[in-house]
């Protein structure tokens, strides 16, 4: 009998968890504003909180891209460098409980981001620990 109440726990928490993915990454929902092609604008953080990183000062151009069939690539001066598959769950964060892009990479240089802000033209993600950098970005026109 308890282990009928801990299965259908886990169950309900898995279907919890997919429709809270659906918004971003289900097929069938046209318009998801994080579908789509979004250019690294700055990166602002670290210890201080006071550290901006910008194309300019990184030296180098990146671009992100979400599919809706759950597809991520991320690209450095126009060159692919990371292909992965991700997700958006919600989880409890240093900000509070926040949609969270989890990634599923075999390179292991991506890592899970907080949704902090997404609109038609502008994309806002944020490490998920104190000394982390906030990641703005802009949409780019397709």
């Amino acid at each position: 009998m308890r282990s009928e109440r801990i299965v259908a726990i886990i169950l309900l928490l898995c279907f919890l968890s997919l429709s809270a993915c659906a918004r971003y990454a289900d097929g069938d929902r046209k318009g998801s504003p994080l579908w789509g092609t979004w250019n690294w604008k700055s990166s602002t953080g670290g210890i201080t909180g006071k550290k901006k990183i910008t194309p300019e000062t990184a030296g180098y151009t990146k671009q992100i891209r979400f599919s809706p069939g759950g597809e991520y690539q991320e690209f450095r001066n126009g060159e692919l460098v990371i292909s992965a598959r991700y997700s958006v769950v919600i989880k409890e964060t240093i900000f509070r409980e926040n949609e969270v892009l989890c990634f599923s990479d075999s390179t292991g240089r991506l890592s899970d981001k907080v949704i902090m802000g997404v609109t038609s033209t502008s994309l806002d993600l944020s490490d998920p620990f104190p000394d982390g950098y906030w990641h703005a970005y802009v949409r780019v026109e397709e």
